[in-house]
């Protein structure tokens, strides 16, 4: 709850959802965005929508994953898996149909490559972490990539965002650049900003670059706050001739995903 603010504070359905993609920056998104005074965000992922344990505890149990918000402020939340939902986009629609939503994606491959990282950090007891990225996706006796392993086919962004477009309006949905947050911060900022019709608070002043860590940190009362040490990795080294086979194979799906959402992005 952003402090000062005398209203009639209680838990309160999101207005907005940040619904994926995972590994792409929406930690950082929403933290960002949540230093606004009129945004109040909900701490860790609600998986809500996605998960059938959840919701079918109903409601109830979802505003209590919400935080305390005035009237007046808007309530955001962020589970990166919606994305992948077949039932999500109509679970949302039905709670409000007039919902806006935030999609954050980076270059297919850098996201690839991060979703390996994180599988291999979180799942280390599966067989799966016993092999390289370039094993896993690059089959040396047929000398063909293997478009089936799932961070890859994760990364080809419009087979997803179709079923998204069955129930909302392009109008509802903003299309963040995970690659321009890192290195643009205030512009994917500003863009939210006029998204969710808030001020332009957070400007290139709310942000301090951190060298050590590689990235920017945000700004606040003589302070810096920085993601965990966790986040912000650099990724596993991949030979640039994979690089090259990859970018080539998720080409054409970039141009249908960028024709769907009517604009290019950074790393087009």
């Amino acid at each position: 709850m952003q402090p000062y603010r005398n209203c009639d504070v209680k838990r309160r359905l999101p207005g907005c959802i940040i619904i994926g993609t995972p590994k792409s920056g929406t930690k950082a998104l929403i933290e960002f965005i949540g230093a606004h005074p009129d945004v109040e965000i909900a701490q860790g992922e609600a998986k809500f929508f996605n998960r059938n344990d959840n919701y079918y505890k109903g409601y109830q149990h979802y505003l209590k994953k919400m935080p305390l918000s005035c009237p007046d402020q808007i309530t955001l939340e962020k589970s990166p898996e919606y994305f992948y939902s077949r039932v999500a986009p109509y679970r949302i629609h039905k709670m409000n149909h007039s919902i806006k939503l935030i999609i954050i994606v980076k270059d297919p491959v850098q996201r690839a490559i991060s979703d390996y990282i994180h599988r291999r950090t979180t799942f280390s007891g599966r067989k799966e972490t016993n092999y390289t990225f370039e094993e896993l996706v690059y089959d040396n006796s047929t000398k063909k990539l293997r478009t089936q392993y799932l961070p890859v086919i994760r990364s080809i962004y419009y087979r997803y965002i179709l079923n998204w477009l069955t129930y909302f309006s392009p109008n509802q949905i903003h299309v963040a650049d995970g690659n321009n947050l890192i290195v643009e911060p205030q512009d994917e900022l500003s863009k939210v900003q006029d998204f969710l019709g808030l001020e332009r608070l957070i400007t290139k002043d709310s942000f301090v670059y951190n060298s050590t860590k590689g990235y920017y940190c945000l700004w606040t009362h003589s302070s810096t706050q920085c993601l965990a040490p966790c986040k912000g990795h650099k990724n596993h080294s991949v030979s640039p001739e994979l690089v090259n086979k990859l970018n080539l194979y998720f080409k054409p799906y970039n141009e249908l995903f960028f024709n769907i959402i009517n604009k290019r992005l950074s790393w087009s």
